[in-house]
């Protein structure tokens, strides 16, 4: 019983107040007067049954709110417009100036701005220009390397191989543009044949070969037609005394036809002279075409050039006075060096004992 008593009163909440009533210096007992204190049930009391003492219950009340607060949840009120607004304003105000940005050589494009910034924005961008340079020239291959190589090709078959496809680009586009249409070539009085037109048979078609004459396009013959005539002729006749199941023709329709046939040839040797002078034309503009890109790459070619030479020479010369610059620091270095060497030993060379006219030339040097 005494055992479960003890324990009871451990596990009170006046015994686990009593650890806190220690001194947190020396670590011993604050004297208390009388402490009492009563669970939520009211079963279990104090030997004395006195009333509790006030500064203790304001000591346990005082602990009891701040663990209350420590587990209260924040809300969080919404945010105005006004106060988004406010701390923009101050945000801004914060800022610096242009004229402070441009005194710090922050800003480079404002109109404010001094020319010693920019000078010294453009020495420092050709310097670094200069070490790149430097840096590319050092490791660059000779170009007989590159070429054996294969990572440059020759300037000869370079050049051929680009002016070949160009002109054969130059030349399809050209036809392809002057090329007439349909609509061209009947406006111009090249009558097409109709092929809804039955008056002829199909064995006897007006653009099948003749054996006899073999180039019946050719128009450089004057006797071509009587030619025609006679074959045609001596072709019918054959036909009609050797079958009678064929249709006959009439004097009229062979006329006919006859005509219809002198036409299609001299349309179609009119049209031959027409595409040979398109030709020839489309021809001579290529040739003075191709002429005009080629003076003009070369132009630009030699123009290029002559920007690189005198770009690589002016950085050639800015590279010397560099190095002439450094040069001449350092020989200036040297100098004030052996000053100073030569000083020391004077003064070094005045405190050892000599004779009075010597330690006045030392006084005096």
């Amino acid at each position: 019983t005494q055992g479960q008593g003890q324990e009871q009163e451990l596990d009170t909440p006046s015994s686990i107040a009593a650890l806190f009533t220690n001194d947190p210096k020396s670590g011993s007992l604050i004297p208390i007067t009388h402490a009492h204190y009563n669970d939520d049930d009211g079963d279990h009391d104090d030997d004395d049954g006195d009333n509790p003492s006030p500064d203790f219950d304001d000591h346990i009340a005082s602990l009891f709110s701040q663990t209350q607060m420590s587990l209260v949840i924040p809300v969080q009120t919404p945010i105005s417009k006004q106060l988004v607004i406010r701390k923009l304003k101050m945000k801004m105000r914060q800022r610096p100036t242009v004229a402070e940005m441009c005194n710090r050589g922050l800003l480079f494009d404002h109109p404010n701005i001094s020319p010693e910034l920019t000078n010294r924005a453009r020495v420092r961008r050709r310097q670094k220009a200069m070490l790149q340079i430097q840096t590319f020239l050092k490791r660059r291959l000779p170009m007989k390397e590159l070429q054996k190589k294969h990572l440059l090709l020759v300037e000869e078959d370079f050049f051929i191989q680009k002016t070949h496809k160009r002109r054969l680009s130059t030349e399809l586009n050209k036809k392809i543009e002057m090329r007439p249409s349909l609509h061209e070539i009947q406006q111009r009085g090249f009558a097409l044949r109709d092929v809804t037109d039955t008056s002829v048979n199909a064995n006897d078609h007006p653009h099948s070969k003749p054996k006899d004459n073999p180039n019946p396009n050719s128009n450089s013959n004057p006797n071509l037609n009587s030619n025609l005539n006679s074959n045609l002729n001596s072709n019918l006749n054959a036909k009609k005394q050797g079958s009678k199941s064929q249709d006959s023709w009439t004097v009229e329709e062979l006329g006919r036809e006859i005509r219809r046939l002198q036409q299609i040839i001299a349309d179609t040797s009119t049209v031959k002279r027409f595409l040979e002078n398109e030709n020839s034309a489309l021809r001579d503009s290529l040739r003075q075409t191709q002429m005009k890109k080629d003076n003009e790459y070369r132009q630009r070619m030699q123009r290029h050039s002559v920007a690189e030479e005198n770009w690589m020479t002016e950085i050639a010369h800015e590279i010397d006075k560099t190095s002439h610059n450094k040069q001449i620091e350092e020989i200036q270095t040297k100098l004030t060096t052996l000053n100073h060497q030569l000083v020391d030993c004077l003064d070094w060379a005045s405190k050892l004992t000599w004779p009075d006219h010597i330690l006045h030339i030392f006084h005096t040097q």
